[in-house]
């Protein structure tokens, strides 16, 4: 399991977007879950405090793995997800930062903001 740390404090990442950035928030539910900064529930809390703050949101993914680079993949392919992360301006992914080289990797288009630094192996 990977250990991950936050890189940045709330107020540090708003001074990364605007208030005109469409944003997705991409969320690992595998080791950055279980870090307290990563999976769904996080995903949710952070989507609903830059949307209370005036910040468009337009999409919450969650990866089962985002270090996997084919389920990365899969969100620029897929019939689902393509047109929505085609549209995006800003990427925030709250994954290990394997998981965010695969989203930069992916979506060059896109500002992929790396939120949360990992730090080593743990259990």
């Amino acid at each position: 399991m990977i250990i991950s740390l936050r890189r940045y404090t709330y107020d540090e990442l708003k001074s990364k977007i605007s208030k005109e950035d469409r944003i997705i928030l991409m969320a690992c539910n595998t080791c950055i879950k279980f870090c307290d900064i990563g999976g769904r529930i996080r995903q949710h809390q952070l989507a609903e405090k830059l949307r209370e703050d005036g910040y468009n949101v337009i999409f919450e993914d969650n990866v089962g793995a985002a270090c996997l680079l084919d389920l990365i993949h899969k969100r620029k392919t897929d019939d689902a997800t393509k047109d929505i992360f085609a549209s995006a301006d800003v990427i925030i992914p709250l994954t290990c930062e394997d998981g965010y080289d695969n989203v930069a990797y992916e979506f060059p288009d896109a500002k992929v903001i790396s939120v949360n630094k990992t730090v080593g192996l743990g259990t």
